[in-house]
């Protein structure tokens, strides 16, 4: 996916872009625990916990060059049918700005 953007009032810098799903939604299959507070389970839970805080699709950094910024992100084909969110962090290292935008990933058909 390409994308392009501008940021006011910072004319060069640095634009992180992400592609994350709601807070509420599994990316990733959590594995099975019959007793989560056994000792055996722990590293499970803790994979587990891990898996279900990472929200990020894909992710890129780029750099901006006269209040402008472009690029890709690669969206995997694993990534469920869903409205996510493209996020933007841009800095300069004494200011920065965030951004946002909906986006639909769906087939085709």
């Amino acid at each position: 996916m390409d994308f392009s953007g501008s940021v006011q009032d910072l004319d060069s810098g640095t634009a992180t872009v992400k592609i994350v799903c709601e807070r509420a939604r599994l990316l990733h299959s959590l594995t099975s625990v019959t007793d989560p507070y056994a000792s055996e389970s722990q590293q499970t839970v803790q994979e587990n916990w891990y898996k279900a805080m990472d929200h990020t699709v894909a992710e890129t950094e780029v750099e901006i060059v006269d209040s402008a910024f472009s690029g890709a992100l690669d969206i995997p084909d694993s990534t469920p049918v869903g409205t996510y969110h493209v996020t933007v962090y841009a800095h300069d290292g004494t200011s920065d700005s965030v951004g946002t935008a909906s986006l639909k990933i769906g087939n085709s058909n």
